[in-house]
């Protein structure tokens, strides 16, 4: 009976995970689409020359976009350590504390080298999330913050990946392969606990 209640909980993730892909894709062909009309009929210097600032400006989004993902993945983290009573979500709140403030730490020097202002906190939807999680409880808790976990994680993977193909920038370039790994394997610790608590209602 609880597997069958399930089941469409299960359909609105895969559906949502398919529309999320869908909408990706369709914003990346518009993006590349934009980007060749805004450089066709300039000179070629110029163009060259629009196409660094444009990266520049990319990079500098990327920088605060993940600073500000660091700072939510803190305050989730310290939330889970709070209020979960399973070892395994409290270890692994433990480990995503420890990893994101060791990131945000490196972004700030990252960042000052190259005079980018970061942000102080999660934007407004990351604390809606927050908020929404700090009213579950006990294995609600446990199975929302894990699926958001790996929803978050997910996004941040994607997202760096984009970047390190972008980027003509040295610093930034080293320090997403740096971190890739890191997200990749908290990723999988956070899938495995999903699976733990998929089936308890």
């Amino acid at each position: 009976m609880k597997r069958i209640q399930t089941i469409p909980i299960l359909l609105s993730i895969l559906f949502s995970a398919f529309s999320f892909t869908v909408l990706i894709s369709c914003t990346e062909n518009k993006i590349s689409a934009g980007v060749q009309n805004r450089y066709a009929g300039k000179p070629h210097a110029d163009a060259e020359e629009a196409m660094r600032n444009d990266n520049k400006n990319n990079d500098t989004q990327f920088l605060i976009e993940t600073a500000a993902l660091c700072i939510s993945e803190i305050r989730l983290a310290q939330l889970a350590q709070q209020k979960s009573s399973n070892a395994a979500v409290v270890r692994l709140g433990s480990a995503l504390e420890q990893s994101q403030s060791l990131a945000l730490q490196e972004l700030a020097v990252l960042a000052a080298g190259k005079h980018i202002v970061l942000p102080h906190q999660e934007d407004g939807m990351a604390h809606q999330a927050f908020e929404e999680l700090n009213t579950r409880t006990a294995n609600d808790f446990d199975r929302a913050f894990t699926g958001t976990l790996v929803r978050v994680h997910s996004e941040a993977i994607m997202l760096f990946e984009n970047r390190i193909r972008e980027t003509t920038d040295l610093d930034i370039n080293n320090w997403i392969e740096k971190t890739l790994p890191g997200l990749r394997q908290t990723l999988e610790q956070a899938e495995l606990c999903e699976k733990q608590f998929a089936w308890i209602s």
